[in-house]
């Protein structure tokens, strides 16, 4: 009697599943291209949305915080 390990036979499998993507891949050249292309321009908007609302965030900061040093107090007396 033959023993087979499960590892071996998963790690198979793993393989047949990685050659037929990429079978998959190959013959649909355009499709795939254009799928990654997508996928890379959302991520590319995300991270760019997120950059300029952090940059805009700490800019209002800095504004809020130097607004503060430039109050001054002004009154108003009448002289007698």
């Amino acid at each position: 009697m033959v023993r087979v390990s499960v590892h071996w036979l998963s790690m198979r499998a793993l393989r047949d599943i990685i050659g037929q993507v990429l079978d998959a891949i190959w013959a649909h050249k355009l499709r795939s291209f254009l799928t990654m292309f997508g996928i890379a321009w959302g991520v590319g908007s995300l991270l760019l949305l997120i950059g300029l609302g952090e940059g805009f965030r700490s800019g209002q900061r800095r504004e809020m915080a130097t607004l503060g040093n430039e109050i001054g107090r002004a009154s108003c007396r009448e002289r007698v």
